[in-house]
Order: structure tokens, then C-alpha cells, then sequence
């Protein structure tokens, strides 16, 4: 995935040129040019050089490429309606119905979509930084390449949701619905997806570096290559996610039900203590100075494993295949683990 031009380890806010409308594809900026601008400095602008601002429209008038910004649109009902490139910022579409509406290169920022419905709408790719989606219903929609930068999803439906390559740093997503979704490739670095449910969703190669995954399901998730480095996974479910050559660097998964393809994932220096690992796939993962204190790994494979330096005082080994190959007879493995 190419670089933005936000600093990607510290998920500040992007910076992005004069012309533009806050949507990422592929981690570019759409429309380049002119020298680099906060989020703020462009969006706040009311007039000059084109760009996005309070220039004024009628908030009856909506058609593609209406400016509406600031309008009360609450309740309106806008399903299957053209609104390609419309300016929203700053909108009251709370509640609203915006069900199999086009929205493609519309600027939602600082909207108020809370409660709304935006199902089966398209929206590849849209800006929706810092907006309130608070309860809204997205479900079956197409957000490929959109830009949710410091957006409020609680309790959001995304469910069949085509989310990739998107752009969602800062992102609250506590209790939201991700179920089916295709997540492929999207940044989500130091979102809180706490109580998220991502069950049987495509996490292929995105990154939740840093992520809040308290308490959130992962179960059946097709995570390869996924990043979970430095993520807060504490009493997550992962139980049939195969989460094979993925990154978890420092995760906390303590007390996780990590029962899952981890074959070849990164898990060094990772906190795996009273983890569930039962019949967990760990071949050939790297489980260097991990802490493994008290987990459950009975009949786990950890067939070329690499332990050197990991904590497994207290594990359960009982039945798990050791890094030899070799079948534990004991809770300690024959006295081998310690």
C-alpha cells in the first residue's frame, strides 16, 4: 500500500494539497497540487482557489456537486438520490435516509450522520473525517479507498461492508458491526474497535498497530499479514481466525481466546498470559520473549516454534506438539519448557 503523507506510526492528522476532497485511494490524496495544508486550513476556507467551504448554496437545491454545507437535512429521506461530490461539511443528516444513494467524492466532514441510514450506498471513495456515525447503518455498502480520519462509529452497522484501502487512524469504533466485511488493506492505527464484532471479516493486510481490540470478536477472521502490532487484544476472541505471517509485536492478548491459525506470525515480545491457546497453530511462530504465563496451550502445535527467551511458567502444555516435534505428556512438556 503506498505512504501517505501523514507520519503512519503516530496517526497525527493528515496533511493534504490546496485542491483536493479528503479521500484517500490507495493511501494517495485524489487530487494533488499546491503546497500541503491541515485538515483544518482547507476545510475551514469560505472562498478563494475553489476550495471547500461555506460558499453559500441553497439547501433545497440537491443535485451532484450542491454545496450544502451547514444545512438541516435531519430526517430527510435521500435514498437512491445522486449526490456525487456534494459538500456536506458540517451537514445535519442525522437520521436521515440515504439508503443506495450515490455518494461518491461527496466532502462529509464534521457531518452529523448519527442514527442515519446508509445502506447499500455508494461510496467509493468519500470523505467522512471527523463525522458522527454514531448508531448509522451502513450495511452492504462500498467505502472503498474513503477517508474516515478521527470519524465516531459506536455501535455502528457495517456488516458486508467493502471498507478497503481505507483510511480510519483515530477512528472511534467501539461496538461496532464489521461481520462479513472486507477490511483488506485499510489502516486503522490507534482506532479503539473495543467490542468491535469482526467475525468471518477479511483483515488482509491492514494495519491496527496500536488498535483497541478489547473485548472485540475476531472469530473466523481471514487476518493473513495482518499488523496487531502493539494492538490491545485482552479478552479477545480469535477462535478459528488464521491469522498466519501476522504482526502482533508486542500485542496484548492476555486472557484472549486465541485458539487460531498462527503459524509464522510475529508474536515476539507479545503478552499471550492465561491466553486460551488451546489446539492454536503456532508453527514455526515467533514467540521470542513472549510472555506465556499461565496459558492454556494443551494440544497446541508449536512444531518449529521459536520460544528462546519466552515465559511459560505456569502454561499448560499438556498434549501440544513442542518446538521439536515432539507430543507433551506433561504440563510442562517432560520439564522441556522451563
Amino acid at each position: 500500500m503506498n505512504d501517505l503523507s501523514s507520519d503512519e506510526s503516530d496517526a497525527t492528522a493528515p496533511t493534504y494539497s490546496r485542491r483536493q476532497l479528503l479521500s484517500v485511494i490507495g493511501g494517495t490524496a485524489v487530487v494533488a497540487g499546491g503546497g500541503g495544508l491541515g485538515i483544518g486550513s482547507v476545510l475551514g476556507s469560505a472562498n478563494g482557489d475553489g476550495l471547500i467551504g461555506t460558499a453559500g448554496g441553497t439547501c433545497g437545491n440537491i443535485e451532484p456537486g450542491a454545496d450544502l454545507s451547514g444545512c438541516d437535512l435531519s430526517e430527510r429521506d435521500l435514498s437512491g438520490a445522486d449526490l456525487r461530490e456534494v459538500e456536506f461539511t458540517e451537514t445535519d443528516l442525522s437520521g436521515a435516509n440515504l439508503a443506495k444513494a450515490n455518494l461518491e467524492m461527496a466532502n462529509l466532514w464534521k457531518t452529523n450522520l448519527s442514527e442515519a441510514n446508509l445502506s447499500e450506498a455508494g461510496m467509493a471513495p468519500t470523505a467522512f473525517v471527523e463525522a458522527n456515525l454514531r448508531g448509522a447503518d451502513l450495511h452492504g455498502s462500498n467505502m472503498d479507498g474513503s477517508n474516515l480520519w478521527g470519524a465516531n462509529l459506536e455501535g455502528a452497522n457495517l456488516s458486508g461492508v467493502i471498507l478497503t484501502n481505507a483510511n480510519l487512524p483515530l477512528t472511534k469504533l467501539s461496538g461496532a458491526i464489521f461481520s462479513g466485511s472486507n477490511l483488506s488493506g485499510s489502516r486503522f492505527i490507534q482506532a479503539d474497535l473495543s467490542d468491535a464484532n469482526l467475525e468471518g471479516a477479511n483483515l488482509g493486510d491492514a494495519s491496527f498497530s496500536k488498535a483497541n481490540l478489547e473485548g472485540a470478536n475476531l472469530e473466523e477472521a481471514i487476518s493473513d499479514g495482518v499488523d496487531l502490532s502493539g494492538s490491545n487484544l485482552q479478552t479477545a476472541k480469535l477462535e478459528g481466525a488464521n491469522l498466519w505471517e501476522a504482526n502482533l509485536v508486542g500485542a496484548d492478548l492476555r486472557g484472549a481466546d486465541a485458539r487460531a491459525g498462527l503459524g509464522k506470525a510475529n508474536l515476539s515480545g507479545a503478552d499471550l498470559s492465561e491466553a486460551d491457546l488451546t489446539f492454536a497453530s503456532l508453527e514455526e511462530a515467533d514467540l521470542s520473549e513472549a510472555s506465556l504465563v499461565n496459558a492454556d496451550l494443551q494440544t497446541a502445535n508449536l512444531d518449529g516454534a521459536n520460544l528462546e527467551g519466552a515465559d511459560l511458567s505456569g502454561a499448560n502444555l499438556q498434549g501440544a506438539k513442542w518446538i521439536d516435534g515432539s507430543v507433551c505428556s506433561t504440563r510442562d512438556c517432560d520439564g522441556q519448557a522451563y
